[in-house]
């Protein structure tokens, strides 16, 4: 059957609207595709963030604490401290390296240690040697058996190891570590080269941890 050109300029037509039609309704389904995967890649964040803040067991904020230590999160970090803290009592500049005198001194001098203060100085308090054992601290093991250490290490800051303990009875849980730096450059003993730095938190009604105090040992 012959169609006459005025018929043949209608159908060339509708066939262009028909195709642009179908590439825009695939163009949309695409992009609400797209904005529904976001927007579930942006759900489960929250529920992840929800779960961290809203701890089931003390072994989960832990983890949690931890995280934000080794991530340098200063926001999260700061739901650890009930500022401001009165240094005498918390002994804050305990945590500091021994070979870090600068930052351990500013420390020392404060009465009170802020907000600010931790966003200054978080580094200073959870160290590389710090940081370096606790993420070596096998939590279910911490949670199942109330303690767990993590694997001795010799490095540039020294020979050390970290003792994590939970205990249950006055609901404190310890992060103890301890260097055991025992000889000079002739390999002599000296027993200025061992020592702990012990961090204490207090574990509140079983689920969260909370700074305490940092002490020294040795």
């Amino acid at each position: 059957m012959l169609i006459s050109t005025p018929l043949k300029t209608i159908y060339v037509l509708l066939l262009i609207t028909t195709l642009f039609s179908c590439n825009n309704t695939q163009k949309t389904e695409q992009e609400a595709t797209a904005k529904e995967e976001k927007q579930g890649i942006n759900s489960t964040d929250t529920v992840n963030v929800k779960a961290e803040s809203n701890p089931v067991t003390w072994i989960d904020d832990f983890k949690s604490f931890r995280d934000a230590a080794y991530y340098n999160d200063v926001t999260k970090l700061k739901g650890y401290f009930n500022f401001p803290v009165n240094t005498d009592s918390a002994k804050l500049f305990f945590g500091v390296a021994l070979s870090d005198e600068k930052a351990r001194e500013a420390i020392r001098n404060l009465k009170f240690f802020t907000e600010a203060d931790l966003k200054r100085y978080h580094k200073n308090l959870f160290h590389p040697a710090f940081m370096k054992s606790l993420l070596k601290i096998k939590s279910a093991e911490l949670f199942k058996n109330g303690e767990s250490s993590s694997p001795k290490f010799s490095d540039k800051d020294g020979d050390y190891q970290m003792y994590v303990t939970y205990n249950r009875d006055n609901h404190t849980l310890t992060l103890n570590l301890a260097y055991s730096n025992g000889a000079d450059e002739n390999g002599e003993y000296v027993s200025e080269g061992e020592y702990n730095l012990i961090y204490e938190f207090d574990v509140l009604d079983d689920k969260y941890i909370r700074f305490k105090k940092v002490d020294m040992a040795g």
